[in-house]
């Protein structure tokens, strides 16, 4: 199971992070050979992404770590036709790491920040924080929007965060 948290001192998931492939006795077999590379390097960036989630982030890591999302992007969209279990588990990690895990553990340290700033300065301008709290949620994919989090989440950017004038 996948862990990205924004918590300090957050621990490690006991599994290899998505089990596609890890720890399994044997190597996903392709329909199409040439696939294999983009498997192995989707695979190792994606572990690589939640090993650095499972250690906790704060909103410049989440922000790095997107972008390593939107890397994946292609080769998830390679490996989407191959019909090996192992593959298309990597597949589904992926899409869940980069469409839900990330964001929302994105948006919660962001919040974090913004929640900090305010109880010491009520004042205290979060524009920045706020800015990416909505490209964390925006990057939240549709099928989650009515995950409970999600909406916990989104309800208290509308708080914290109220429209510019």
């Amino acid at each position: 199971m996948l862990v990205l948290s924004c918590q300090e001192g957050a621990r490690p998931a006991t599994d290899a992070p998505g089990s596609a492939g890890a720890g399994t006795a044997r190597e996903p077999v392709f329909a199409d050979r040439t696939k294999e590379a983009d498997y192995k390097e989707a695979r190792r960036r994606l572990f690589a992404i939640l090993a650095a989630g499972q250690r906790g982030i704060d909103p410049k890591q989440g922000a790095e770590l997107g972008f390593e999302c939107a890397s994946l992007r292609t080769p998830e969209k390679s490996l989407a036709g191959e019909q090996d279990p192992l593959i298309q588990r990597l597949v589904a990690d992926i899409e869940k790491t980069c469409a839900f895990d990330l964001p929302l553990a994105t948006a919660k340290a962001e919040l974090l920040v913004i929640v900090k700033k305010k109880k010491a300065d009520a004042s205290a301008s979060t524009r920045s924080e706020c800015l990416g709290m909505q490209i964390a949620l925006g990057d939240i994919g549709g099928v989650y929007a009515s995950n409970p989090d999600v909406v916990e989440v989104g309800g208290k950017y509308a708080t914290y965060c109220p429209p510019s004038p």
